[in-house]
């Protein structure tokens, strides 16, 4: 999906393992994490604003934990959907606060939708319909969903 950059951080500092604790303790004991603990933990991220989408609502995606971003990508700019925005890291994650870059790459993504991330309240069909909508091109088609499936690649069509 095609989107505007609202936010782009590209010069995260890695807090000390011993501060990325203390932090994480507090989230611990409130048995939640605070928004603003959460864009500390995004390390280096990038916000798209998609606008709103029919039948969907105003929809913002969030790409975290990025090792750095493309240097394209800058608050404002339109990106196209497969356009880079940056490489794949651990940024903000405990195990790069402890130096450690090999066991924890990834992208940690998300949607929301109306200030909600995707699927916030809504039941399982409802989420399914609005994942649908946003990445198939519209409602997915009522269909029974069989209880097992069977490997029926060496049958005769």
């Amino acid at each position: 999906m095609d989107g505007r950059v609202i936010v782009a951080v590209g010069d995260y500092q890695t807090p000390s393992s011993a501060e990325l604790t203390e932090v994480l303790e507090v989230t611990r004991q409130l048995k939640a994490t605070p928004p603003y603990t959460l864009i500390m933990l995004y390390g280096n991220y990038v916000v798209l604003d998609h606008s709103i989408i029919d039948g969907v609502g105003h929809v913002v995606s969030i790409y975290a934990h990025l090792e750095s971003l493309d240097p394209t990508v800058r608050i404002g700019e339109l990106v196209e959907a497969g356009q880079p925005l940056g490489i794949i890291g651990n940024s903000g994650t405990q195990q790069a606060a402890s130096g450690s870059t090999d066991d924890a790459t990834h992208l940690h993504w998300e949607l929301h939708v109306n200030n909600q991330y995707l699927g916030a309240g809504l039941p399982a069909q409802e989420t399914r319909e609005v994942y649908a909508a946003l990445f198939a091109g519209g409602p997915e088609p009522d269909q029974h969903q069989p209880e097992e499936l069977t490997d029926n690649s060496e049958q005769s069509p």
